[in-house]
C-alpha cells in the first residue's frame, strides 16, 4: 500500500499491523510487481506500476497520476475519491482505456 508519507508495505499479523517503508530505489526496481495500490499523492518518477489488479486513489493528485490509469488497461478494480479541485474531465479519456474494469467505484 502507499501512504502520504512514503511507500509502505503493511503486513497484518494476528497481533498487530506492521508497516515498513520501501526506499524509492526499490520501488523503481520492483514497481512491475505491485498489484494492489492505495494512493493519495503523486508517485515518484520512475515508480509507475503497470500490472495493478486494484487501485484506490483518493485526494487531488489524480490529475497528476493519469499515466497510472493509462499504464494499467487490465485494471479490474478501481475506487476513486475525488478531492475538491480534481479535474474529472481530465481523467475521463484515461478511464476509457480500462478495458477490463469490473468494479468501478467513485466517490
Amino acid at each position: 500500500m502507499v501512504f502520504d508519507d512514503g511507500v509502505m508495505v503493511c503486513e497484518e499479523s494476528s497481533r498487530s499491523l506492521e508497516v515498513r517503508v520501501i526506499p524509492v530505489e526499490v520501488q523503481r526496481a520492483y514497481s512491475r510487481h505491485i498489484r494492489y495500490l492505495s494512493l493519495s499523492y503523486t508517485l515518484p518518477q520512475g515508480t509507475l506500476p503497470t500490472h495493478l489488479r486494484q487501485l484506490h486513489h483518493s485526494g487531488e493528485a489524480m490529475d497528476a497520476n493519469i499515466d497510472l490509469l493509462n499504464s494499467n488497461p487490465q485494471l479490474p478494480d478501481l475506487f476513486l475519491e475525488f478531492g475538491g479541485n480534481t479535474n474529472i474531465t481530465a481523467i475521463q479519456p484515461a478511464l476509457k482505456t480500462l478495458t477490463h474494469l469490473k468494479v468501478p467505484m467513485m466517490n
